[in-house]
């Protein structure tokens, strides 16, 4: 932890200590990220600044993921500054698609497994990344996913053929084993 809480500013210090206490400061200082209870060290990001808040909650989402590697993390960070409402920082969008479409963004960065683990009770709402990332494959990618998502609102056959491609994918499985089976 000491590791995050180095890359904040004095400032930001003294905001955490005068919200949190010293000693709870202290505790989320020598303890290892890994080895926080869920209710301990819950740092007040309203005095971080936004590239901290989000190394910080990368840094619980790592934590909580059982470990997140170098590309994992520094692509869930690219999706957090990108949307941060997807890890409940920030003002939440005037459209919520935006921070469905960021949950999927992360999602994607993730394996499967790790996507289990941050999910409550391993149960997520949505299909697990293997399965985005068939869907994504067989609508020609990524973005033409995501695109296909926003359109949704207004076409509802851009959701239909998400829906579609959704039925011939399984976790796990690329879009070649889908189109095989």
């Amino acid at each position: 932890m000491r590791h995050v809480i180095g890359a904040l500013s004095d400032d930001e210090v003294r905001c955490v200590q005068g919200k949190i206490g010293a000693e709870a400061l202290i505790v989320v200082l020598d303890v290892p990220l890994s080895a926080l209870p869920q209710d301990v060290g819950q740092i007040p990001t309203d005095c971080l600044t936004g590239e901290n808040a989000i190394g910080l909650g990368v840094a619980y989402l790592s934590r909580d993921a059982g470990g997140l590697d170098a590309e994992a993390r520094g692509c869930v960070s690219e999706a957090v500054a990108a949307t941060p409402s997807v890890v409940g920082l920030g003002e939440q969008p005037e459209n919520p698609l935006e921070t469905i479409i960021g949950t999927i963004t992360m999602q994607l960065c993730l394996s499967d497994e790790e996507a289990a683990a941050l999910a409550p009770g391993g149960e997520s709402e949505l299909p697990p990344p293997s399965a985005l990332r068939c869907i994504a494959e067989q609508l020609g990618g990524t973005e033409a996913m995501l695109m296909a998502l926003e359109e949704g609102l207004e076409d509802p056959g851009a959701i239909f053929d998400v829906m579609l491609a959704a039925f011939t994918c399984e976790p796990g499985q690329s879009s070649e084993g889908a189109a095989a089976g």
